[in-house]
C-alpha cells in the first residue's frame, strides 16, 4: 500500500529538491491542482521570477518529472490544500 500525502506535502518535497537544481532559484512556488479524469498527471502552475535565465528550463522540466513520479509513489489526497 502506498503512503498517503497531501498536495501541499508533495509540493514542499518537490520545491526543496528543484530549488537545488540550475535555475531552481527562480521558482517561487508551485500550485498543484486536483486531478482530473482527462490526465494521469494533475494540472500544475509554476510561479517564477521575472529575471529568470535559460537555466530555468532545467528546473521546470524537473518539476514536471517530479510531479509525475510523486503521484506514482504516493497516494495523493486531492482535497483542498490547507
Amino acid at each position: 500500500m502506498r503512503q498517503r500525502r497531501t498536495r501541499a506535502e508533495v509540493k514542499e518535497m518537490i520545491l526543496r529538491r528543484v530549488r537545488e537544481l540550475p535555475g531552481g532559484k527562480y521558482i517561487r512556488d508551485i500550485q498543484i491542482e486536483p486531478m482530473t479524469d482527462d490526465s494521469p498527471v494533475p494540472p500544475f502552475f509554476v510561479d517564477v521570477e521575472e529575471d529568470a535565465d535559460d537555466d530555468l528550463n532545467v528546473a521546470l522540466r524537473a518539476t514536471d518529472i517530479a510531479i509525475r513520479i510523486m503521484y506514482c509513489i504516493f497516494d495523493v489526497e486531492d482535497f483542498a490544500e490547507h
